[in-house]
């Protein structure tokens, strides 16, 4: 499968099932399990004979896990390759294959979770003790006694402390939270750093946004306020202010200068000059207003056919990125000489490891309740690294030493300092929002980051989760492999994984039965949920909020039905019906929802949608707001209708 060809673009293509792009493996690659799978990814300028510019190869083990990963850039020298070895129950055994790197063990608890991790005969974590939510409550570095360790809330969940213990010094945060689940105040006592002390207040408006983060008035305040649209200004005495003006129709800045592309994608923001591929990512940066010219000046940027940036070059210098089968592990120079690595641990931290053999500095990366690094040790001498401290919105201040990584809520300045990067959008570090739109399209403002950054993290740059205990839920309570999904369309299965993360973080909301007049079968509940569904779909969307609403069918005695009243989980192309209670004495029969597109593209059942039917073996119903149009899928029965390649049965059409 290729995708699309782009005036001046590489193409990218992907390989399955034994096949390759060139005709013949490249010497010295072996794969196996390819069989339903993805082989090759590659991209090049679809000259004939092709000639890669990026190409991955990708081996299995018979459950799906990627076990090898061959990777080669322009400026790589060749292909590097990495191993992976799992448990049974899919956890990390083994990392190999880092140039010059002895391999990474990991060890599991009587739980099958990561406890240990080790290279050769060096410990760097030595055990994990977790509660019962399976939250780390401390963590053993090495064998000298350093722990990090963390308490939370036993009715809510939510980290109220985390202690940092090396050679006899502490760095602890003490958190407390609001009813409304913000965060009110964090009380930092440092004896690395006596300056890193402080007690820093936060306040937030009726809408739980974040106005003030108070530090103290010789050490760090800044105030925010929002528009209509949540475009933030912020005001620092002391700390950066971020004035640029807004522009009310599109959310874009107004006053500094900036300029866009077409595509709402920032090219100057007073700062830097940005270039972008037709692919929507970042192509090149340079501070001031002119733009880069590759290999000369600035930074030009590589990506795979995966989306991922694999290589970058600063003036003339290039570097690339190493990805094994865990995902970006290396900063390479060339072939064989490793600049950087960062190796996950069990319980949530992260190593940094420099120099020949990643035997150089081992620094371990100490993380808080987001999953920001504060603070960094070595592992031999139990000295500080660095010292910091994070503003809401991911700013550094009240530094001690030379902070590397800049890692905010787990998210790292792989392209230029000051730009903190996810898969799919880079985060402007000063000016607290996002570069160019989201690319889900999610919100009324795709530029805006969360605006309780506190609480909510956006780890993709899709969609903001709620982090209300701490980063635990996502980052690595264990260290499993990445999988990749089979669809041609999503070939490294971030979609898929996406929307678990969605769910899996969603908020659970009550479903209230509502009256439904001769609703004597599942049918007539449903067109009668649609009518009601599709009518606050419309709503919202003349007040350019495009977002689904829905529910459940449900019966006390299977005779007369009803439904849940429709809600909306704020998003425009996926909802939940498991985060929707059902009534106490009804049994749900089965689930509604609408969908907001302004077109006729939006008809129909999606393919999870009709995955979800199946897997329940429950009826789904779906009313559309542009045509009015309510059908219904049956697991077993509904055929695919034809119309835009959807399913569903026509049923009924709402005026």
């Amino acid at each position: 499968m290729s995708a699309a060809i782009l005036p001046g673009l590489n193409v990218r293509r992907f390989r399955y099932d034994n096949q390759n792009v060139t005709g013949t493996i490249p010497s010295g690659i072996s794969v196996a399990n390819t069989l339903g799978r993805m082989e090759e990814a590659e991209t090049d300028n679809c000259s004939v004979p092709y000639t890669p510019m990026t190409d991955e190869w990708f081996s299995y083990d018979a459950n799906g896990r990627v076990t090898g990963v061959y990777e080669m850039t322009p400026h790589s020298g060749g292909y590097y390759h990495t191993t992976a070895v799992y448990y049974k129950n899919g956890q990390l055994q083994t990392l190999s294959g880092i140039p010059g790197y002895t391999a990474y063990s990991f060890g599991l608890d009587g739980n099958g979770r990561a406890n240990t991790m080790s290279q050769g005969s060096t410990t760097f974590i030595n055990g994990v003790q977790r509660n019962a939510a399976g939250e780390p409550t401390a963590v053993n570095v090495s064998t000298a006694g350093d722990q990090d360790t963390y308490a939370y809330d036993p009715n809510t969940g939510r980290m109220t402390s985390y202690t940092f213990t090396v050679n006899g010094k502490t760095d602890t945060g003490v958190l407390q939270w609001n009813p409304s689940g913000t965060v009110r105040q964090l009380s930092i006592t440092d004896t690395f750093n006596s300056g890193g002390s402080q007690v820093c207040i936060f306040t937030y408006d009726d809408l739980a946004r974040l106005i003030t983060d108070n530090c103290g008035s010789s050490l760090w305040s800044q105030t925010y306020s929002y528009d209509d649209y949540d475009n933030l200004t912020k005001t620092g005495n002391p700390g950066t202010s971020w004035i640029p003006g807004y522009n009310a129709a599109n959310n874009r800045y107004l006053s500094i200068g900036a300029i866009y592309d077409g595509d709402g994608r920032l090219q100057y923001d007073s700062i830097n000059t940005y270039g972008w591929s037709p692919y929507g990512k970042m192509a090149s940066v340079r501070a001031g207003t002119s733009a880069a010219t590759c290999g000369s000046s600035g930074t030009c940027l590589t990506y795979d056919a995966l989306g991922r940036m694999v290589e970058k070059s600063v003036n003339a210098t290039y570097s690339e990125i190493l990805y094994s089968p865990i995902g970006r592990t290396s900063i390479m120079s060339g072939a064989s000489t490793v600049t950087s690595s960062q190796i996950p641990l069990p319980g949530g931290l992260s190593a940094y490891v420099t120099g020949s053999g990643g035997t150089g500095t081992r620094g371990i990366n100490h993380v808080d309740w987001l999953g920001s690094v504060r603070l960094q040790t070595t592992l031999s001498a139990r000295a500080k690294v660095f010292d910091t401290a994070y503003t809401p919105y991911g700013e550094n201040y009240d530094s001690f030493g030379t902070v590397q990584p800049a890692d905010f809520t787990g998210d790292l300045q792989d392209i230029v300092a000051g730009l903190f990067d996810t898969p799919n959008r880079e985060l402007a570090q000063t000016q607290d929002r996002w570069l160019s739109p989201d690319p889900a399209g999610h919100g009324w403002n795709l530029y805006a980051y969360p605006t309780d950054p506190n609480r909510n993290v956006d780890p993709t740059g899709l969609y903001p989760a709620r982090m209300f205990a701490s980063m635990w839920g996502c980052m690595w309570c264990g260290i499993r492999p990445p999988t990749f999904s089979e669809q041609d369309d999503d070939p490294d299965g971030l979609h898929a994984k996406l929307i678990a993360y969605r769910a899996q973080n969603q908020q659970t909301i009550k479903g209230v039965p509502a009256e439904c007049q001769g609703c004597t079968s599942e049918k007539k509940a449903a067109i009668a949920a649609e009518k009601y569904a599709v009518g606050q779909t419309r709503a919202a969307a003349k007040k350019n909020r495009y977002e689904e609403f829905g529910g459940w069918v449900i019966t006390k005695d299977g005779k007369t039905f009803t439904y849940t009243r429709p809600v909306t989980f704020g998003e425009d192309s996926n909802f939940y019906p498991g985060k929707v209670t059902v009534p106490e004495g009804y049994a749900e029969v089965a689930s509604y929802h609408t969908h907001p597109d302004p077109g006729s593209w939006g008809e129909g059942f999606s393919a999870r949608d009709m995955a979800w039917a199946n897997r329940n073996q429950m009826d789904i119903y779906v009313g559309m707001s542009y045509s009015g149009n309510v059908r219904q899928y049956v697991p077993g029965r509904t055929r695919d209708n034809g119309l835009n390649g959807v399913s569903g049965d026509l049923i009924y059409t709402i005026p």
